[in-house]
């Protein structure tokens, strides 16, 4: 927990307004997409670990990082490098890649933790701002 002006204020709030940042960014700049990455995000670090997650979301983002659907994972990889900032895991945002495999194996542990945490409220927050164009998809089917 952190304490603020003689208020206590969870950790959990601080990343949903982290999370909070982002996807408004996502909407004022059209990337319709991001909701779809967004969702899928936490699983794909569960299943594929953090530093393979990352690593696909670097390779999209420099592979299309000119089509303005593909600013998206751009956006999840500044939202993640930045939670992870203010968490005392990183250094520099930039090499994100680089210093995630320098942690010890327990940082490495909390850090996915984090970011899992941080990607579920990202998740939540799309579905909440941005609709859950899935709904709607299966409904009409």
């Amino acid at each position: 927990m952190v304490v603020e002006e003689s208020r206590i204020i969870p950790v959990s709030r601080h990343r949903a307004l982290h999370a909070m940042k982002y996807v408004n960014t996502a909407i004022e700049q059209g990337l319709a997409d991001f909701s779809s990455y967004a969702k899928k995000s936490p699983e794909m670090v569960m299943v594929n670990g953090l530093c393979p997650y990352i690593a696909f979301v670097k390779g999209k983002k420099e592979k299309k990082d000119k089509e303005k659907k593909d600013r998206g994972y751009k956006l999840i990889e500044e939202c993640i490098a930045g939670w992870l900032k203010k968490q005392g895991f990183l250094r520099n945002e930039e090499n994100i890649l680089e210093e995630l495999l320098t942690l010890s194996p327990a940082q490495y542990r909390y850090a996915t933790t984090e970011v899992i945490e941080l990607l579920g409220w990202l998740k939540r927050l799309c579905e909440a701002k941005m609709g859950d164009s899935d709904v709607g998809e299966e409904a009409e089917v």
